[in-house]
């Protein structure tokens, strides 16, 4: 309930929506009650920190009146929105740094610690797919800074944690590649086929395909290895 409230903060949120967030289709005869429990235990850690009159009780609902600055989440999304801003203005070096503050604002998958129901899992969705959109935004932008050996550890850890994100492999690649490690850019390669061809039957998209051919070659042009993405995506920036 209070994870609802911080998440929809400065509106009002109907008791209906506590509900079908609880107990989606199947609440039971108490659970109107139920709710108002839940509020009023809310408000009783609310006013042993002496703030208990940001929560207030509005007709079939309530509200919980806090400043955007004072979540986590508004931080992250102003950061993100700055570091695109210098991203379009092609400040790479600033837009980087907004970008992994940004980041470093996270301590774990949204809402970790929190049994989420329909409503909730939507928030958590959108959420992990904003911080996910962040990082594939920094990694890349940190190659074209040329921070190669810098990210060789880190995209190894993710390449473990996401086998079938091509794009993290293909980063993975380029980064070893300029760090003169072209055959274990290489065996990157295999090793994210392997996965695609087991695990969905597929092989590798065209972009890491090509990616793979180039650094195949005996002296692979350097500005080929860096435009991997597809054009849409190039010409786009």
């Amino acid at each position: 309930a209070l994870a609802l409230l911080v998440l929809r903060r400065n509106s009002h949120v109907k008791i209906a929506e506590f509900i079908d967030e609880l107990w989606s289709d199947n609440p039971p005869v108490s659970a109107k009650t139920t709710v108002q429990t839940y509020v009023y235990k809310i408000r009783k850690l609310l006013q042993r920190s002496g703030c208990e009159s940001i929560l207030h009780t509005r007709p079939g609902g309530y509200i919980l009146s806090i400043s955007d600055e004072a979540i986590d989440l508004y931080e992250f999304e102003r950061l993100v929105k700055e570091g695109q801003a210098s991203l379009n203005k092609e400040d790479l070096e600033t837009s980087s740094k907004l970008l992994s503050e940004a980041l470093s604002l996270w301590r774990g998958s949204a809402l970790a610690d929190v049994a989420a129901g329909e409503i909730l899992s939507a928030y958590i969705t959108r959420l992990e797919e904003s911080r996910f959109r962040a990082l594939e935004q920094r990694v890349e932008i940190d190659l074209q800074l040329g921070r190669h050996l810098e990210l060789i550890s880190e995209l190894k850890s993710l390449v473990a944690s996401y086998p079938l994100h091509e794009r993290f492999h293909a980063s993975l690649m380029i980064a070893l590649h300029y760090s003169g490690r072209r055959s274990e850019a290489l065996d990157v390669y295999k090793r994210c086929r392997r996965t695609t061809v087991d695990e969905l039957g597929l092989e590798p998209g065209e972009e890491l395909q090509r990616l793979h051919q180039t650094l195949l070659s005996a002296d692979p042009p350097l500005g080929a290895v860096v435009d991997y993405r597809p054009a849409h995506e190039v010409q786009s920036r």
